[in-house]
């Protein structure tokens, strides 16, 4: 059986516009969904990122950059009970869609909102485009 480059092109662009992952096995291990989207600017520091609806118990934070750079420093996540809690993460987000996996240390609580610290360095001249996914 012979397969054309043109059904491969085309079953790629297909998965890239129904969301269909394609990342390392076992990141695909994991049933993410996506919690929030937001633009983030050039400069030093940092967006609360709410949770809504979504709100839930999560297992993993996935965060991905669509188009632009981003430094991520740290996050902190607010519980619905109010508590907060800070986890260092040191990640340069390069052009393309670059994915960091973030475990949650406490699963048990309810995550309200996430806090990103970053700074953009603009060399790619797109607005970074950051996509929040959880997984319980």
């Amino acid at each position: 059986m012979i397969i054309k480059s043109g059904h491969i092109i085309f079953v790629l662009l297909a998965c890239l516009l129904l969301g269909i992952p394609m990342e390392p096995a076992d990141a695909q291990a994991w049933r993410w969904i996506m919690l929030a989207q937001r633009e983030v600017d050039y400069s030093l520091g940092s967006d609360v990122i709410e949770f809504g609806s979504r709100e839930s118990r999560y297992a993993v934070l996935q965060l991905r950059l669509v188009d632009g750079t981003m430094n991520l420093y740290d996050i902190e996540i607010e519980y619905k009970d109010g508590y907060r809690e800070e986890i260092p993460v040191t990640h340069s987000f390069r052009p393309g869609n670059d994915i960091v996996v973030i475990p949650i240390p406490d699963r048990l609580r309810i995550i309200k909102s996430i806090t990103i610290y970053y700074d953009t360095d603009n060399y790619s001249q797109n607005a970074a485009n950051l996509l929040v996914f959880g997984s319980r």
